[in-house]
C-alpha cells in the first residue's frame, strides 16, 4: 500500500500512490506561468507552453510624442505636446510665420513709439496712433520754454499788442517789436479826428471847422485866422459881448440870444466844409436878439455860427447830434 493524492486533476497527485489518502488540495489551473511574458496568467499553477510574447515596456499612444512602436505594455511615461504646437515646439498653425500660433494671436498696436501702443500685442491690425509733431501723447507740449502753451518750436515772434501798429496776430512771442501812433494820429499818420479836412487834427487846429491846413493865426489869440475876424473872442482875446447859443448839443433845434448894441444884425450859419447854409437878416434896436432855427434838416455835424454886428463878428460852434 502506497499513500497518497491518487486524482492527477490536482497539484498534490502522486503517480505512485495506489491508495487515497485524502492529500488532494490544489487543483491543477495551466497557462504561463512567466511574469515576463504578455501572456502570463496569474491565476496558473501549472505552465503548459503558452507563453510566447515577451513584455516591452514604452508609450504605446500613436498620439504621444514618444510613441514606441516596439512597446507592447505601455508604462506610463508617455507625453504629448503642447496645444497648438507639433513634438519639436513649432506651432501647427502660423500663417504669418512669426512663430506665434494663429490661435495664440493678439491684435493690436506693435509700434512702442505710438501712444495706444500694447506690449501684449502680436499683431499689428493698424491701429496705432500717434502724436503730432512737438507734442506728447497727452497732448502738451514737449519742449514749452516760457510754458504758454505754444511749443518753442512753433513759436512765432513778433509784436502781440494789438493796439500797436504792427500787431501781428500770428505772432505768439513778442519781441518787442511793437511800434505805436503818435497821439492823435492813426497808424498811417492820418488824424484820427479832423472834422474840417485839413490835415490838422482837431486837438491841434486852432479852426476845428474851418479848411486852414497853414494854421496861421496873426493876432496869436490861439483862434485861426480863417474862423477869427479879430472880433474881440478868440480863445486868448478878452470878451466883451457874447452870443448865447442852446441847448448844445442840440437834435436840431438851436436858440440864440445876443444883448444888441442897436445895430442891425446877421446871421450866418456855416457847415463843417465852409458853406454858408442859413443867412439871417435882423433889424432891432431892441436891447437884445432872441433868434430860433432847425439845423435836423442839414444832418448830423458841428456848425459855426456866426453873428454880424457892425464891424464886429462873434463865432460859436454847436454840435447837432
Amino acid at each position: 500500500v502506497v499513500f497518497g493524492c491518487t486524482d492527477d486533476s490536482y497539484l498534490e497527485y502522486d503517480a505512485s500512490a495506489n491508495t487515497d489518502d485524502g492529500s488532494c488540495a490544489t487543483l491543477v489551473v495551466f497557462g504561463c506561468t512567466d511574469d515576463s511574458y504578455i501572456e502570463y496568467d496569474a491565476s496558473a499553477n501549472t505552465d503548459d507552453g503558452s507563453c510566447a510574447t515577451l513584455i516591452v515596456l514604452g508609450c504605446i499612444d500613436l498620439t504621444a510624442c514618444n510613441y514606441n512602436e516596439s512597446a507592447n505594455t505601455d508604462d506610463g511615461t508617455c507625453e504629448y505636446a503642447e496645444e497648438y504646437y507639433d513634438c519639436d515646439g513649432n506651432c501647427i498653425n502660423d500663417a504669418d510665420g512669426d512663430e506665434i500660433c494663429d490661435e495664440l494671436e493678439i491684435a493690436g498696436c506693435t509700434d512702442d513709439t505710438a501712444c495706444n501702443y500694447d506690449p501684449n500685442a502680436t499683431d499689428d491690425d493698424g491701429s496705432c496712433d500717434y502724436a503730432e509733431e512737438y507734442y506728447d501723447c497727452d497732448g502738451n507740449c514737449i519742449n514749452d520754454t516760457d510754458g504758454d502753451g505754444v511749443c518753442d518750436e512753433l513759436e512765432i515772434a513778433g509784436c502781440t499788442d494789438d493796439t500797436a501798429c504792427n500787431y501781428d496776430p500770428n505772432a505768439t512771442d513778442d519781441d518787442g517789436s511793437c511800434d505805436y501812433a503818435e497821439e492823435y494820429y492813426d497808424c498811417d499818420g492820418n488824424c484820427i479826428n479832423d472834422t474840417d479836412g485839413d490835415g490838422v487834427c482837431d486837438e491841434l487846429d486852432n479852426c476845428v471847422d474851418v479848411f486852414n491846413p497853414d494854421q496861421e493865426d496873426f493876432d496869436e489869440d490861439g483862434e485861426g485866422d480863417e474862423c477869427d475876424p479879430d472880433d474881440g473872442i478868440g480863445i486868448d482875446e478878452e470878451i466883451s459881448n457874447s452870443i448865447l447859443v442852446f441847448p448844445n448839443p442840440t437834435n436840431g433845434l438851436v436858440n440864440i440870444q445876443y444883448l444888441n448894441s442897436g445895430n442891425n444884425i446877421t446871421i450866418r450859419i456855416i457847415n463843417t466844409i465852409g458853406q454858408i447854409i442859413e443867412t439871417t437878416e435882423i433889424n432891432s434896436f431892441e436891447p437884445s436878439v432872441n433868434y430860433s432855427t432847425h439845423l435836423g434838416n442839414y444832418g448830423k455835424g458841428i456848425y459855426q455860427i456866426q453873428l454880424h454886428d457892425a464891424d464886429k463878428i462873434l463865432i460859436e460852434r454847436v454840435i447837432v447830434d
